[in-house]
């Protein structure tokens, strides 16, 4: 679909441990709307769609409960107002591991 796709979440940690996985989240260099139009062909169901956050929760073929988020970077214009997103992926990792 010509953009990069990244596992993320807690998928990754029970990977690492070889703990049962319990869902499929990734984060997308582009549009997850999109993706999940084509993963639907495939037998996927989209059980809902956050346009403002471009995310979509999705239940896999298979029945893994999973979402699709844009890969973005939560910044702060000023203390206390709502963040502005942007990507790319790198800043995505750095809000997600953020405490």
């Amino acid at each position: 679909m010509g953009f990069n796709i990244y596992l993320t979440g807690g998928a990754v940690r029970d990977l690492i441990t070889g703990a049962t996985l319990r869902d499929l989240d990734f984060s997308v260099e582009g549009n997850p709307s999109k993706m999940a139009r084509e993963l639907e062909k495939g037998g996927a169901k989209v059980i809902s769609e956050d346009e403002k956050l471009r995310q979509v929760e999705i239940l896999f073929s298979g029945d893994y409960e999973g979402s699709i988020s844009a890969a973005r970077d939560d910044y702060y214009v000023r203390p206390a107002r709502a963040p502005k997103s942007a990507g790319p992926h790198h800043g995505d990792l750095r809000r997600r591991d953020s405490p």
